[in-house]
């Protein structure tokens, strides 16, 4: 699953994004450990160093490989390991069905 589409703001603050609404159900931005099924926000500088994906784009993580991280597909459909601790991108959960 690449580029994610459809994906609303609900919520800013200091003009960070804090709340979106994907799918039918709204996730809220978290700084904890990453799991399957959350969506990543993919910043500038993480779109510079990596092909294949968008900056201001989420993605939805979506297996755990054999060292405990999370995969996603990037535009191409290659797949992009994500440190389930990692800071470098923004994690977003949810939390109830919209």
């Amino acid at each position: 699953m690449a580029k994610l589409e459809n994906v609303k703001v609900l919520e800013m603050s200091y003009g960070d994004v804090t709340h979106i609404q994907y799918n039918g159900k709204i996730y809220e931005r978290v700084s904890e450990k990453a799991s399957a099924g959350d969506l990543v926000l993919v910043g500038d500088k993480v779109a510079e160093a990596i092909e294949g994906v968008e900056s201001g784009a989420f993605y939805e993580l979506y297996e755990e490989d054999e060292y405990g991280d999370l995969v996603f597909a990037d535009d191409d459909d290659d797949e992009r390991t994500y440190s389930s601790w990692s800071d470098e991108l923004v994690l977003f959960r949810a939390i109830e069905t919209a």
